[in-house]
């Protein structure tokens, strides 16, 4: 034992020096900075509370910049590679904290990581950062690489002490501070935490009998309609639309979306419809299988050789034919064209392949503005039509990319509502004011073609943004209404009576079905677990996942919501009619035990659908 004494020892030895200043100077400053924003993260109140948390975060800080020397301490340049790394990190994700109001979770990063790289992607993230932050950091690694060139580190020996005591010994003190049940406000241990809980902690333990394949149910029987009868279908699925902006007027009382308004008294509209959860793919496998996104991962990515019935593939089974036309210019983003085409799409297609040098002002954003996407598409179905490649009737789903991203590349001749605007909010209004604008073009080109006479039009968001509300903007920190409501409008003129539907809740599980039963395609057998608007309309649970910020999984049963937070193992409860905001949590109440014990039975389904998908026993191959 004598032996390892002096490794020890010179892995103990540790003097406090500029890095450890530098660090815990920046821990300091940047929670005085949260408190700006998020009172209840000050922990620079005198409080013997706030004094040990605040020491826990500042030592756990220079524990991880300890731990990263240790790592770089065999290299010639390793210490100053050490604290460039240290200092970059620290600053990032107390940056992130700052601009989204929550920590960065390793689930964002785990599920999105094949698209980080897209040159769009980054846009989005350097965003979320901001640029001052980014400016800042550049100056601060800046200062920092020349301070440590003065001192004469990258100059120095390779040290000689072995690196695996050290790397053992401030790596366990890290993991510590990391499975250690103290609150810390070291976004690096927070960061830590997240990904523990991603790996190492099950959503939930569902018991289920195994190839029972309990989702796959008799079909309602319909009306079915011959084929030269049956309708054609578009689903328009509008980026970020925000179900609370619909007939609702900004502070100088303009309309967020007047041309959506004056379609709503000639179609079915749902008042209270909600996308089942929070990214594109997400929204758009809701509405395509009719089943609820998954917890972990993105169906898309993460689960592609499950086996699903989709309603592209009923349709096209019944003689339609599917086209899937998306704005965005890479159908590898998400891994969109291979699994679409493998369930039931016949045509998956982006704009860009049709995209002239001529189109170019009008690409802006993430790609091709909306109007000039949907002239794309009708073009696309009359060079179909004109070449007889075709079957009949037509499946199109179009997904608009106007509306996406931090909403800072609207045109100025496009700024409507704001024409020199002040923050996310003025922006995200003048992106979705012209996505509405656009609207007009779909109308337009649709009524100009015969051939399209018997058309029904859905038009939903893919999911929805928040904007405010409650103070936030990003769509991965909570679970609050303004996270999931999402507007859905279905058109079928002279076939379908108008009419709006106020306190049923629905969601975008509920339109494969409901489709399904307007075109009398008849589904002896199915998995969806959606329902039909045309049937019993009685209030039935709606399914929420929130798959970002520790997890929150929703159930809506109007007007009782309720949501567990995973990571913090709570349970939230709130009358949705008496308390739109979400802000008197009834859960405790024992007047509401009942109701919250029946929510909580009903929320398992999620994990049951979590376990279906996980292990392929959705649809018999």
């Amino acid at each position: 034992m004598s032996r390892y004494a002096p490794v020890i020892k010179r892995s103990l030895a540790v003097r406090f020096g500029f890095m450890n200043i530098l660090l815990s100077l920046l821990t300091v400053g940047a929670l005085a900075l949260l408190k700006s924003s998020r009172p209840e993260l000050d922990l620079l109140r005198p409080s013997l509370s706030s004094a040990a948390h605040l020491v826990f975060t500042v030592l756990s800080v220079n524990i991880h910049w300890l731990f990263v020397n240790a790592l770089f301490s065999r290299w010639r340049t390793g210490r100053a590679m050490a604290a460039l790394l240290t200092v970059a990190m620290l600053w990032l994700l107390y940056a992130y904290h700052y601009t989204t109001n929550f920590s960065f979770d390793y689930a964002v990063m785990r599920d999105n990581v094949r698209e980080i790289f897209f040159s769009d992607s980054v846009s989005v993230i350097t965003g979320r950062i901001g640029t001052p932050f980014i400016f800042a950091l550049i100056a601060i690694l800046s200062l920092l690489a020349i301070v440590e060139w003065r001192r004469g580190l990258l100059s120095r020996q390779v040290q000689e002490a072995p690196l695996a005591p050290k790397v053992v010994l401030w790596g366990g003190l890290y993991a510590l501070c990391v499975l250690l049940p103290i609150p810390s406000h070291d976004e690096g241990v927070l960061f830590g935490r997240s990904l523990y809980r991603y790996y190492a902690e099950e959503t939930a333990v569902v018991s289920y009998e195994r190839g029972a394949f309990p989702l796959i149910k008799a079909g309602p029987a319909v009306a079915s309609l011959p084929p030269a009868e049956r309708p054609h279908i578009f689903i328009l699925l509008m980026e970020s639309f925000n179900g609370f902006m619909p007939e609702a007027r900004n502070e100088n009382g303009e309309e967020y979306t007047p041309f959506f308004n004056s379609l709503i008294p000639q179609g079915l509209y749902v008042e209270r419809f909600y996308g089942n959860s929070v990214q594109t793919s997400k929204g758009h496998f809701a509405v395509f299988f009719s089943v609820v996104p998954s917890i972990r991962g993105k169906v898309y990515t993460d689960y592609p050789r499950t086996t699903f019935h989709s309603l592209p593939k009923a349709l096209s089974d019944a003689g339609y034919e599917t086209v899937f036309f998306q704005s965005y210019k890479d159908l590898s983003f998400d891994n969109t064209r291979p699994f679409l085409s493998g369930n039931g799409f016949a045509r998956v297609e982006t704009v860009a392949s049709f995209t002239t040098p001529e189109d170019e002002p009008l690409v802006w954003g993430w790609g091709l503005q909306d109007d000039a996407v949907y002239r794309k598409f009708f073009a696309y179905l009359d060079a179909l039509q004109e070449k007889g490649e075709a079957r009949r009737p037509y499946f199109g789903a179009v997904a608009t990319i106007s509306a996406h991203g931090e909403f800072d590349q609207v045109p100025r001749h496009l700024r409507t509502l704001y024409p020199d605007p002040s923050d996310r909010r003025e922006r995200f209004a003048n992106a979705l004011h012209a996505s509405d604008e656009f609207l007009k073009t779909f109308f337009a080109e649709l009524r100009r073609r015969p051939y399209l006479d018997n058309s029904i039009v859905v038009i939903t968001g893919d999911h929805s943004v928040p904007n405010g509300r409650h103070g936030l903007f990003c769509g991965e920190s909570a679970a609050y209404e303004e996270f999931f409501r999402v507007p859905l409008l279905v058109l079928w003129p002279g076939r379908l009576k108008p009419e709006r539907i106020p306190d049923i809740p629905f969601s975008q599980i509920d339109i494969a079905p409901t489709l399904a039963a307007l075109a009398g395609v008849p589904m002896p057998w199915h998995h969806f677990e959606g329902r039909s608007l045309l049937a019993e309309r009685r209030v039935e649970p709606v399914y929420l996942v929130q798959p970002y910020n520790g997890q929150f999984l929703s159930v809506v049963e109007y007007p009782h919501k309720l949501t567990r937070h995973l990571a913090g193992g709570t349970v939230m409860l709130f009358d949705l009619k008496a308390d739109p905001m979400e802000e008197r949590d009834l859960s405790g109440d024992p007047a509401f035990a009942d109701v919250r014990t029946r929510l909580e039975r009903s929320l398992s389904f999620i994990f049951l659908n979590q376990e279906l998908i996980r292990h392929d026993e959705v649809w018999r191959k």
